[in-house]
């Protein structure tokens, strides 16, 4: 009787994750293996670097997703590679803060403290909706103390439209905030606008700094 109450537990706890990872809308590919390519640039048709994220694991509930990212230099020679994870949680989908660190120019990340306030998103979105903040905090400390910051306000849910870019066409949630970064003596403050596609993520991001485009990073491959 015991192991049949038991059991009967087990089915309905699982069951309970499995409708949680269901309802979660996800901003990542689901499908492990698979391979996001991004370029970035500062200026039309060069290409300044390149991001790639692979679906590296999903846990046994489908509910989190690891990602590895690479950062690599307009050569395409390797320069940082880092991981975070996705996932859902209450019906909402997040995204690990971590996946901020190419913004950092940091060439290792070994021996920093990482805290982060992780990107939220909600089940369902329309337009002129606002969403969550987010935020990361990266420190060192020893013989020399080192602390950067970036967070992501104003985050506004401007529409949803069709992106194209060489990886394809895509249907968006059009996403403006304002990014501010703290490495010590360097402050800065961007608009940011960017377009996520479900089961995608971010298919383009565009950076401006007082109304001027400043770079560019469009999904420019999916294997």
């Amino acid at each position: 009787m015991k192991k049949s109450i038991i059991l009967t537990i087990s089915l309905l706890m699982a069951g309970a994750f499995a409708a949680s990872a269901q309802d979660c809308t996800l901003f990542f590919p689901q499908k492990e293996g698979t391979k996001l390519t991004y370029a970035n640039s500062s200026k039309p048709g060069k290409v300044d670097s390149y991001i790639t994220y692979l679906i590296k694991n999903k846990n046994s509930d489908q509910s989190r997703i690891t990602i590895e990212a690479e950062n690599l230099n307009a050569k395409g020679k390797s320069e940082l590679k880092y991981e975070f994870d996705a996932w859902c949680e209450d019906g909402s989908f997040y995204i690990d803060m971590r996946n901020m660190i190419s913004s950092m120019q940091v060439k290792d990340i070994e021996g920093f403290k990482i805290e982060t306030n992780d990107m939220h998103f909600p089940s369902t979105m329309k337009e002129g909706q606002q969403l969550k903040d987010a935020s990361m905090k990266m420190s060192m400390q020893g013989p020399i103390s080192m602390a950067m910051s970036v967070s992501i306000t104003n985050r506004n849910v401007e529409a949803v439209e069709d992106i194209s870019t060489p990886a394809g066409t895509f249907k968006c949630y059009k996403i403006s905030s304002v990014v501010k970064s703290d490495m010590g003596f360097i402050k800065v403050e961007n608009q940011v606008t960017e377009w996520y596609s479900e089961n995608i993520g971010m298919v383009k991001s565009v950076t401006q700094n007082k109304g001027k485009v400043i770079s560019t990073c469009e999904l420019t491959k999916v294997e």
